[in-house]
């Protein structure tokens, strides 16, 4: 997670997916690198699964990541 989204968003959004799917996401990992979310702002890099998740893992990770994003934005998280 880049520092330009907000240390405070991501640490937000990485307790909510503990709390609805604990051992879900990984600790946050805050680098000086940039990926081209310093082009707009409060863009994000979300990494999903690894060479040791099956498909159907990655997905679920995902849709689990996207309904507690969309909570935090919405203001229901």
């Amino acid at each position: 997670v880049q520092t330009c989204w907000g240390k405070r968003t991501a640490a937000r959004l990485q307790a909510l997916c503990e709390q609805r799917a604990p051992g879900l996401m990984r600790d946050l990992l805050l680098r000086a690198s940039r990926y081209n979310q310093h082009l707009t702002p409060r863009s994000m890099l979300l990494e999903v699964g690894t060479a040791g998740n099956a498909l159907d893992e990655a997905l679920r990770s995902a849709d689990i990541f996207s309904q507690v994003l969309a909570d935090c934005l919405l203001g229901k998280a």
